[in-house]
């Protein structure tokens, strides 16, 4: 994974060299100009020394692709072996949430945590171990644990996992409420959202990317977070917690395209990074099981691109494998097929 970037990202915000403010107009017209400068680079450029050896767009559209394969079996069998020391799931049943526990407080959760994405995993994770014996905490999900190698990977599959309907005359309502895919379209953007137990990390494109410094120094902010000292020691952890690492320069052909394009627009203010990305990557190969930080096993990523539909293969760094296990061995419970309407 790889990235074409402008500082021109905030109109309000960013302003070119020229000293003028980015207009909408010309902030489509670069980013046209990314897409058409990369189009060309990866037509003419020479073949890349890497793992996928890729250079033409029907080579890459003949990547590798988990299908019915041994890729899934396996990433199902080391599922089961992973959640064995849970209890067989992550979750717990529903009816625990529903049930009357004996406590010495006239209520049932001392920490309620309202979904499971990063936020939510990260914070059930430091809480719960910090929280004194005999205190509750509980997370609560909407979407279901998904099982890797169980993910949606055709697109009449994909359209049919998605929580509300993307076309036609109810374009916009319900459609499965523990879908995967939780797609919002509006007039200039479209958002989509994970909707399971792992939140977005199961269905974004593996990135980890650190706010640039002028994020926090808005007014908007508290003082502490303002002081970009104090953050990256905790960027430090959660990159070493979700396995967040660079990939080689140039390792496939779109990479080498977006660097040709980025310095062919660089007087533009275009550059190009190689980005954090949260996949598990071997020397062995996929054949041999990988143990993470937290016990888990995962194996290595085959380059099959299904990172935006879920990883069949068990090589994406999802809060399945890193956070919420750390959260379940700290006593958090997570309910999952859970909506929070309301809080009293």
């Amino acid at each position: 994974m790889s990235q074409v970037d402008s500082p021109m990202r905030n109109d309000s915000q960013k302003v070119p060299s020229g000293g003028l403010p980015l207009s909408r107009r010309t902030a489509i017209q670069l980013s046209a100009a990314a897409i058409a400068a990369a189009t060309s680079c990866l037509a003419k450029a020479e073949r890349p020394q890497s793992t996928l050896g890729k250079s033409t767009l029907g080579e890459i559209l003949r990547r590798r692709h988990t299908g019915d394969s041994a890729y899934k079996a396996t990433a199902i069998a080391d599922y089961h072996a992973n959640v064995a020391a849970f209890g067989g799931r992550l979750s717990a049943p529903v009816e625990r949430l529903l049930a009357p526990m004996p406590r010495q407080t006239p209520w049932q959760f001392d920490v309620l945590i309202i979904g499971s994405g990063y936020g939510a995993s990260i914070s059930a994770a430091r809480l719960a171990a910090a929280l004194r014996p005999g205190s509750r905490l509980g997370v609560i999900e909407r979407g279901r644990e998904w099982i890797p190698g169980t993910y949606p990977d055709r697109l009449k599959d994909v359209t049919g996992a998605s929580r509300l309907e993307l076309l036609g005359p109810k374009k916009g309502e319900m459609h499965d409420p523990t879908g995967l895919f939780d797609v919002r379209q509006f007039d200039e953007i479209t958002i989509l959202a994970g909707s399971g137990l792992g939140g977005s990390s199961l269905i974004n494109a593996n990135v980890a990317y650190r706010p640039d410094p002028e994020v926090f120094r808005q007014p908007s902010w508290p003082q502490l977070l303002r002081d970009r000292a104090y953050l990256d020691a905790y960027y430090e952890l959660a990159i070493a917690e979700l396995g967040a690492q660079v990939e080689p320069l140039d390792y496939s052909s779109k990479m080498l395209a977006q660097r040709f394009a980025a310095e062919r627009l660089a007087n533009r203010g275009a550059r190009f990074d190689a980005a954090l990305i949260t996949v598990t990557r071997s020397m062995q190969g996929n054949s041999l099981p990988v143990i993470n930080r937290q016990g888990m096993r995962q194996r290595s990523c085959i380059d099959c691109g299904d990172c935006l539909s879920g990883c069949n293969v068990g090589a994406k760094n999802t809060l399945a494998v890193n956070y919420i296990p750390m959260a379940r061995r700290a006593g958090a419970e997570f309910f999952t097929q859970t909506e929070v309407h309301r809080i009293e």
